[in-house]
């Protein structure tokens, strides 16, 4: 139906006007309504903003969160062309000397007489056989087929290539093959074969659930173990050599620590300069370190303690691989034309004069050598002129926490400065601002105040040199903004940098107020703060019970804790509320009188109690703040995102019912006023035919 148009020819009156005045008056809800989603789609932006800032802080709060993280190096070398530093967290302040030696290198080999004047000469046919830490590698060549470059390619695009790089050198009108080993150190050398090698394989898998297991495992783990070890438990390694001569043997002695890279050393100790064994896919292999026919062979034997209950079923060994049985026989790669040109061994350094013989050095199979400096690894690069020692300097970076910390400080300014701006009254508007309403920011603005107020929780104002955060120059002003004293906090961390990084980032440090109940470790998941701990012991000093509850609980209220030797566990399923989680304390007896054992008391007896302490830093305690705020579906600000939400939808809804509601309205009167223009016309069409 077409829209009705009112002409007000009839009555002389504007009638469209009319109408449109007239809804102007009823509309006065949808008005009202569409002021609400307004105010609603401003909450929503601000809330928006509020969420960037939080995760903007949240981000901050993450570099500070973890003191391990947190704390950091500087390494200086004062020869940086022959050596380089880098540490890490584990490191510690002070100065060393290194004196070295040698540098690890390669094994290269360069074929020296060659016949080859072009990269597509072909080889010829045959075996091209070579070993790489004894592990060998047979590339087969097809006459007129295989040209120098194509088994270049054939040697580095192999998967089976045990770890050796082929190249081509152009030198004085011909093309050498060079051969060069993947790994420094004195254990990855090559060998060129005139023929293959003899290999040994174990007949049988070590395992556990019946799954090879890793050179790592320990064999009292392994399915092919039973019963308990006495003292004397042995593995007895014995074979022969590539001639048939008999090795002198080796007991290998089992502990309960005895892992299968123990019996790997063994066998290599037994062979020392024979054969070469190791361990691949649940297996030990061992070949010999001669090419040729092989007369090798590989037993062990265990024997069991008559004290305990031990077995041990070893694998036996066969030929793998008949020594000689492949020809190498290239005639134009011939394993004399080759020569080598690099020799591979280890580094060679003395820490600190150590060791202090003229003829003794730490050695490592690399230049980067990360073991001998607790959280520093030495990149060697060269030999120092004159063979000097070099001195290194660790020294702690201030410079780094500082600018954390001011990166967390401008954080958290800039959300509490916006939570200002959107909470505060107007005077202007004589309006509250838009976000003054909201909970979830009452609970932002006052929960991220609590770890920057007083002790910080789960620190000791006795035991701890810094306990607040005002300790280390974080200090709020009047309106919440956090104030760094740049002069005090820089004096906190040149005075006891370990106190400071504590203060900021501890997770699960702590500690316990008895000689008998100790604090072992925590971490992020166990809520800091005071616990109360209780054990029962029977009269030997063994624990019965024990028994953790938070200092502001009541007896009635502590759960019970996992007895493990000496050790006392919180639970560890992370889905409780259990503030303990992951909480771990040492028990040693102590019978000093008045713990003594009451057999007189049944149940606890007469128990040893303790308070222990589990501390949190700055930095975790806001963390944990955070994440309630900003955590998918039920963080704070996710609710209040989806009550908003609820609430946008609910206007819009009254919005589009009201719409229709005054569409109506209108068609009426403009079907009323329409009948009334029509009506009036009649008249004066009448009218007129009776005057005339």
């Amino acid at each position: 139906m077409g829209e009705i148009r009112l002409s007000g020819l009839s009555t002389g009156i504007d009638t469209t006007e009319l109408v449109q005045q007239l809804m102007t008056s009823y509309s006065y809800r949808l008005q009202r309504f569409q002021n609400q989603k307004a105010q609603l789609d401003d909450k929503s932006s601000a809330l928006g903003e509020l969420r960037s800032k939080a995760k903007a802080l949240d981000s901050a709060v993450s570099k500070i969160a973890d003191m391990d993280e947190l704390e950091s190096f500087l390494a200086t070398s004062s020869d940086e062309d022959s050596l380089a530093l880098s540490t890490n967290s584990n490191a510690n302040a002070g100065t060393h000397s290194v004196e070295i030696n040698q540098l690890a290198s390669s094994d290269t080999w360069i074929q020296q007489t060659s016949t080859f004047a072009y990269e597509t000469d072909y080889v010829g046919g045959g075996n091209f056989i070579f070993s790489y830490n004894n592990k060998e590698f047979s590339v087969p060549t097809i006459e007129n087929s295989t040209t120098l470059e194509g088994l270049v390619g054939l040697i580095n695009n192999n998967p089976d290539n045990p770890g050796v790089t082929a190249g081509l050198l152009y030198q004085d009108g011909t093309y050498h093959m060079m051969l060069t080993g993947d790994e420094t150190g004195a254990d990855n050398v090559i060998t060129i074969n005139s023929s293959n090698t003899e290999l040994l394989e174990a007949q049988t898998e070590l395992t556990v659930n019946s799954q090879a297991v890793s050179v790592s495992r320990k064999l009292v783990e392994l399915d092919q173990f039973s019963g308990s070890l006495g003292t004397t438990d042995t593995i007895t390694i014995s074979g022969t050599d590539n001639a048939g001569t008999a090795i002198t043997s080796v007991d290998l002695t089992i502990t309960e620590n005895t892992t299968i890279q123990h019996l790997i050393d063994s066998i290599n100790e037994a062979f020392d300069g024979v054969a070469t064994a190791w361990y691949e896919d649940g297996r030990i292999y061992m070949s010999d370190d001669m090419s040729g026919a092989s007369s090798l062979s590989l037993s062990l034997a265990f024997t069991a303690d008559p004290a305990g209950s031990a077995s041990l079923t070893l694998p036996g060994f066969a030929v793998k691989t008949d020594g000689g049985s492949v020809i190498g026989g290239i005639a134009s790669l011939l394993p004399d034309s080759f020569i080598k040109t690099q020799t591979a061994q280890d580094a060679q350094i003395k820490i600190n004069g150590y060791p202090p013989g003229v003829d003794e050095w730490i050695s490592r199979s690399s230049n980067s050598i990360n073991d001998v400096i607790n959280g520093v690894t030495l990149n060697l690069i060269d030999l120092p002129d004159n063979g000097g020692t070099i001195k290194i300097t660790i020294s702690n970076d201030t410079e780094q926490i500082r600018a954390k910390i001011e990166e967390f400080v401008t954080a958290y300014n800039d959300l509490v400065d916006f939570i200002e701006e959107k909470t505060q009254y107007d005077q202007e508007s004589k309006k509250m601002g838009i976000l003054s309403r909201e909970s979830a920011v009452s609970f932002i603005k006052t929960s991220l105040r609590s770890p920057l107020i007083g002790i910080l929780t789960g620190f000791s104002g006795d035991l701890d040199e810094y306990s607040r955060a005002s300790d280390i120059g974080l200090s709020l002003d009047g309106s919440g903004r956090i104030d760094l004293d740049t002069s005090k906090f820089d004096d906190a961390v040149n005075d006891n940098y370990k106190g400071l990084i504590r203060l900021i980032g501890a997770v699960g440090d702590g500690y316990s107020n008895s000689t008998s109940i100790g604090f072992y470790s925590a971490n992020e998941y166990t809520q800091a703060g005071e616990y109360n701990v209780r054990v029962a012991c029977d009269a030997a000093g063994n624990m019965t019970g024990a028994w953790i509850k938070k200092s502001t609980e009541d007896w009635s209220q502590a759960r019970a804790a996992t007895v493990d030797g000496n050790m006392i566990k919180g639970t560890l399923d992370y889905s409780t509320d259990d503030p303990e989680k992951a909480l771990m304390l040492s028990f040693k007896w102590a019978n000093d009188g008045a713990h003594a054992y009451d057999p007189s008391q049944p149940g606890l007896g007469n128990p040893v109690e303790a308070t222990v302490s589990v501390k949190h830093g700055i930095g975790g305690q806001l963390s944990d703040i955070l994440d309630e705020i900003l955590k998918t579906s039920t963080g704070r600000l996710d609710m209040t995102d989806n009550s908003v939400d609820d609430r946008i939808d609910s206007v819009e809804t009254q919005i589009q019912r009201e719409e229709d509601r005054l569409d109506k309205i209108e068609a009426r009167l403009l079907a009323k006023y329409a009948r009334m223009e029509s009506t009036i016309a009649l008249f004066q069409r009448q009218l007129a035919a009776l005057e005339n």
